[in-house]
């Protein structure tokens, strides 16, 4: 009887396996899109100005396609190894537990989204403004010109991507918290 779920859990972990690296292969082969998509939010900053990225080691962009690949499939993984888990479970469990981990994951994925929109709309344009602005070109003392090499910016929108679906996570589970409340 055990060895029926050991070999359910392996067919599931080969699936997440397989989830992981056709996404990243996905993420990979449409790379150019993806990061024109995380640059999107911040190119109505440089209407006037010529928009560009450096690359100063010859491994720079090829290191920026595999690690934003890294993150779509990393994410994409998560979802469906919590849907793996929840399919697992649910025989185990009572049909209000299961309609209960349905909603958490829902909501969970809803507000990533919700997360990920906050970030292209809000928080990543507020960023750059604030560091655009240490770049004034008005004085004629000295000229400070921001030339943003592209694995440093990846690095910053890696950073403030976890930051924001962090905060949203957070805010669900406070959500759900407030609701355990009320009922209680």
């Amino acid at each position: 009887m055990l060895l029926k779920y050991f070999l359910e859990i392996k067919a599931r972990s080969i699936l997440i396996v397989f989830c992981w690296i056709t996404t990243l292969l996905t993420a990979y082969l449409n790379k150019e899109i993806v990061l024109f998509l995380c640059v999107l939010p911040t190119l109505p900053l440089f209407l006037d100005d010529s928009f560009y990225f450096i690359a100063t080691n010859i491994t720079d962009i090829f290191s920026t396609y595999l690690t934003l690949s890294y993150l779509i499939a990393f994410q994409l993984t998560i979802f469906f190894l919590f849907y793996q888990v929840l399919t697992f479970l649910s025989p185990a469990l009572y049909q209000l537990e299961k309609n209960t981990f349905k909603k958490i994951l829902y909501l969970s994925f809803v507000f990533w989204l919700i997360s990920v929109q906050m970030l292209t709309s809000l928080v990543l344009p507020l960023t750059w403004s604030f560091f655009l602005s240490f770049q004034d070109t008005s004085k004629d003392v000295l000229n400070i010109f921001l030339e943003t090499r592209i694995n440093e910016y990846l690095t910053l929108y890696i950073f403030i991507y976890w930051i924001v679906v962090l905060v949203g996570q957070l805010f669900l589970s406070f959500f759900l918290l407030s609701i355990l409340s009320i009922k209680n």
